[in-house]
C-alpha cells in the first residue's frame, strides 16, 4: 500500500510539473521589450526611500560629487565646496573619500585627499578593488589615479600626470583591469593671453591589470593644434567597452571586445555620444535628438527611450538617466515598459545596483544646504 501511494504521487507530480509548463505559470525570466508603453510621473515623497545620513557627513560634507556601490558597500567623494581659488572659474573643495556600510549605515572608513589636491572624482568599486582620482585644477594637471586593494588594504598609484591635461581623463573600472581614457599635450606653447599656439595632443585608452601594473594601449590618436579630438564617454559590460572619440564635430562610437581584443567601429554621427552598455549586450546612444537603444550586433533594430538624457545607466531589468532640462530622475522598466519619471529631487548622478536606484540630490533651496544620496528600493516601490 505504501508502494502504491509513492507512485501516484510521483505519477501526480510529473502531471503537475507538466501543467505548470504549458500554462505559463511555471517562473521563467523575461526578456527586455525596451519599448516605452507608458510614462507615470511619481513624486520622490510618495515613494518609501532611504538615505546615506550620517552626523559625521553631514558635519564636513556640504556636496557630493561621485559615488558607487558594490553590495552593501557605497563609497562616495564628499567635501566642503570651499573654492580652490579666489580667481573664477574655481574647483570646488571634495577632500574625503567615504566608504560606506549601507547594511549597518555607518562609515567604515575615510580617506582624505593628498596634501596639494582638490578634488576626489570618478570613484569605483568592484569586488577586489577602489579607484579614484584626484585633481588639482579643473582642466589640468597634476592628476593622480589610485587603487585601493579591499583585501591587502594596499594603496597604490595607477596613473600620475603632472604637467597638463586638456581633456578627458577618467578610469572605467572591470574586474581586475582598469581602463583610463586620457588626453595629454606635449611641447605646448602659449601667447601672452595664454591661448595655446603650438602642441601635440595625444589621446589614448590604456588598459592596466590591477595585479600586474602591466599596461596595454587599446587605442590611441595624434593630433597637432589647432586640430581637434578627445574622448565623449565610455562604458563596459562583460564583453565589450564602448566608447565615442569626437573630432571636427562628428562622434564615433566605437566597440572594444574584452575576449578577443578587437576594435570595431558601431556609429558615425554628427550628435555628441556617450554610448552605454546594459549588460545583455544592448547599447544606449543619441540619434536625432533623441535617446535610443539597439543591440550591438544589430543597428536597425532600434527603440526610443526618451528625448536628451544625461548620465544614463542599466542594469537587465532597468535604465535610469536624468533628464537634463529638469534634473529628474527618470527610471525606465525594460520588462514592463513603463518609464517612471520622478518629481520633486533634483538628480546628479545615478547607478543601479540590483534592484536599488541610487541618485546624488542636489540641494534646491536654501534650507536644503546638503547633497544626499537618495536610495529607492525599485521592487518595494512597484517601479
Amino acid at each position: 500500500m505504501v508502494r502504491r501511494f509513492g507512485k501516484l504521487s510521483t505519477l501526480f507530480l510529473v502531471a503537475l510539473l507538466f501543467l505548470l509548463l504549458f500554462s505559463g505559470c511555471y517562473a521563467k525570466v523575461s526578456s527586455p521589450v525596451d519599448s516605452v508603453k507608458k510614462t507615470r510621473y511619481i513624486y520622490l515623497n510618495s515613494l518609501t526611500y532611504g538615505e546615506v545620513n550620517n552626523p559625521q557627513i553631514a558635519s564636513w560634507a556640504n556636496g557630493i560629487a561621485s559615488m558607487d556601490v558594490y553590495k552593501d558597500i557605497c563609497v562616495f567623494s564628499a567635501g566642503s565646496l570651499k573654492a580652490a581659488s579666489l580667481a573664477p572659474p574655481s574647483l570646488l573643495y571634495i577632500e574625503h573619500l567615504v566608504i560606506y556600510d549601507l547594511a549597518k549605515k555607518q562609515i567604515k572608513s575615510v580617506i582624505n585627499i593628498d596634501k596639494g589636491f582638490v578634488q576626489i572624482d570618478w570613484v569605483r568599486i568592484n569586488r577586489d578593488w577602489i579607484v579614484w582620482k584626484e585633481i588639482k585644477y579643473e582642466f589640468g594637471g597634476p592628476v593622480k589615479i589610485y587603487a585601493l586593494n579591499r583585501h591587502t588594504g594596499e594603496k597604490n598609484v595607477i596613473y600620475s600626470f603632472q604637467k597638463q591635461c586638456y581633456g578627458s581623463l577618467f578610469p572605467i573600472l572591470k574586474d581586475n583591469f582598469l581602463f583610463v581614457l586620457e588626453q595629454t599635450a606635449h611641447n605646448v606653447r602659449k601667447d601672452s593671453n595664454d591661448n595655446i599656439t603650438v602642441g601635440t595632443f595625444i589621446n589614448k585608452i590604456a588598459r592596466t591589470d590591477l595585479r600586474s601594473g602591466k599596461e596595454k594601449t587599446i587605442f590611441e590618436k595624434k593630433f597637432s593644434y589647432p586640430g581637434t579630438g578627445g574622448f565623449g564617454y565610455a562604458s563596459v559590460n562583460n564583453d565589450y567597452l564602448a566608447f565615442s572619440y569626437e573630432t571636427d564635430n562628428k562622434s564615433t562610437v566605437y566597440i572594444y571586445s574584452l575576449k578577443n581584443g578587437k576594435l570595431s567601429v558601431f556609429l558615425r554621427t554628427s550628435e555628441d555620444e556617450y554610448p552605454v552598455l546594459s549588460p545583455d549586450n544592448r547599447i544606449i546612444y543619441q540619434k536625432n535628438g533623441k535617446t535610443v537603444i539597439s543591440p550591438i550586433r544589430d543597428r536597425n533594430n532600434v527603440k526610443v527611450l526618451e528625448g536628451r538624457a544625461v548620465n544614463i545607466v542599466s542594469s537587465e531589468k532597468y535604465i535610469s538617466y536624468i533628464r537634463p532640462l529638469d534634473g529628474a530622475v527618470t527610471v525606465f522598466n525594460r520588462i514592463t515598459g513603463i518609464k517612471n519619471v520622478i518629481q520633486g529631487s533634483f538628480g546628479y548622478s545615478v547607478l543601479l545596483s540590483g534592484d536599488k536606484l541610487f541618485f546624488i540630490d542636489l540641494p534646491t533651496s536654501d534650507k536644503e544646504k546638503a547633497s544626499r544620496i537618495i536610495i529607492i528600493d525599485l521592487t518595494e516601490n512597484r517601479l
